[in-house]
């Protein structure tokens, strides 16, 4: 069945009405009814793709990860597939062993997988020109499979199912998610009775299991270095939401060489708190010199990532194009970048500028009027400076927040009447 395509027209920056009508092929239509841990049959899988031209140039798999066998399909069934949208579903799956490697992919988008490694060289090798992690969370692209990670885990806590209280559990500050956690899922019947003392439930995390890897392999000194590595394809990146930083550098970390010859980068981070890896982003972004243009949206972040007062020195040094959207809790600091951005050194080549400020706090609640103003006063005096440089200053555009999904807010309506106001 086609399907509109609102991704299609964000990724690639085409008016949605000029982009092509999407083939989906949606994996939950072959579930079984009865039991949806029984493997999809391959011959129902063979029957929906056969419906589907085969000199498509675009798809859309919906609803879950191909398994290895469908995989296998899709890569008999298609030969020119260049742009390709995977959207996992609620099982957030993401499986790529047997992607198929003979694809001309221009655009690979994946979306809502978590907690899983990205293994294929599409993504490791840099073989696609543009790959777009769209509410992914807990991606790695390195190291263990979950399954095989897992087999180590320490349970970060243990529920009594019978008091309704926690033991060995994790710091306080995280006992609120936990009980939800664990409220909902016992809601929906998701747990089999407890076979501990005490009726008890051990509880696991991904991503504390991922830290604990990154943290042996990474707690030591090393050297982020491209050199001795083959050329890669992958020109643009974009993460959006969730883990966006984090899975940025695991990604750097783990194939420096296809972050280092990025030219476009696009970064979304405006409700996560960073609970690893601060400070980091600091190192990477000066490393980067072939990245030409930066989209960079984070809301109260970007005080986890490091000092604010030194982010302006510390981005890529030949970006040619700056978007910038942050947080207005960003404006008492704008001198300091103020006095950076005058210095000739501090992103000597920049040619244009987009700078907002109008996120608020992490709960991504909206701004209060006076604070937007504030924050609009910042940015006029920032942007002054970029006048003064001979920077092209230019209107900040968020493709993603034009209807793609109601959680991505495009800028608030109000800062645009605040133009209108005396400066």
């Amino acid at each position: 069945m086609p399907g509109d395509s609102p991704w299609l027209a964000a990724a690639t920056g085409l008016d949605r009405s000029q982009t092509p009508v999407v083939p989906v092929v949606d994996l939950s239509q072959l579930e079984a009814t009865e039991s949806t841990s029984r493997p999809r049959d391959i011959s129902d899988f063979r029957a929906m793709i056969t419906r589907i031209d085969p000199s498509t140039s675009i798809l859309h798999i919906a609803q879950d990860a191909p398994t290895d066998q469908e995989w296998d399909e899709l890569g008999r069934r298609f030969t020119n597939l260049r742009r390709l949208h995977v959207s996992t579903g609620f099982d957030e799956n993401w499986t790529d062993e047997h992607f198929p490697l003979s694809w001309p992919l221009q655009l690979l988008i994946i979306s809502d997988a978590a907690g899983e490694l990205v293994s294929t060289p599409a993504v490791v090798e840099g073989r696609v020109e543009h790959l777009v992690l769209f509410l992914t969370c807990g991606l790695r692209f390195e190291g263990p499979k979950t399954r095989d990670m897992m087999k180590k885990a320490v349970p970060v806590g243990i529920w009594n199912r019978e008091t309704k209280t926690w033991r060995d559990a994790e710091e306080a500050s995280r006992m609120a998610f936990w009980n939800k956690l664990i409220a909902d899922a016992e809601s929906q019947n998701m747990f089999a009775q407890g076979d501990g003392p005490g009726n008890e439930i051990k509880v696991f995390s991904v991503p504390a299991e991922l830290e604990k890897w990154m943290v042996e392999k990474y707690g030591k000194p090393f050297e982020l270095t491209d050199q001795d590595k083959p050329d890669t394809r992958m020109s643009a990146l974009t993460i959006l939401e969730n883990d966006a930083i984090e899975t940025f550098l695991r990604l750097t970390l783990a194939h420096f060489h296809v972050v280092a010859r990025l030219e476009n980068l696009t970064l979304r981070s405006t409700r996560h708190r960073m609970e690893s890896m601060r400070g980091l982003l600091a190192q990477t972004f000066p490393v980067l010199a072939n990245l030409k243009t930066l989209h960079l949206t984070l809301g109260d972040i970007l005080f986890d990532m490091g000092d604010p007062n030194e982010s302006l020195r510390n981005l890529p040094p030949n970006l040619e194009a700056l978007h910038f959207r942050g947080p207005v809790s960003l404006a008492p600091l704008i001198d300091t970048w103020i006095e950076a951005f005058a210095e000739p050194s501090v992103l000597p080549s920049l040619k244009r500028l987009s700078f907002v400020l109008d996120l608020g706090p992490y709960d991504n609640t909206t701004v209060e009027v006076e604070k937007l103003r504030v924050g609009k006063d910042a940015c006029r005096r920032f942007l002054g400076v970029a006048t003064a440089r001979g920077v092209t200053v230019e209107e900040f555009h968020d493709p993603w927040a034009k209807g793609v999904i109601p959680m991505f807010k495009d800028v608030d309506t109000r800062w645009a009447e605040l133009d209108k106001e005396p400066s």
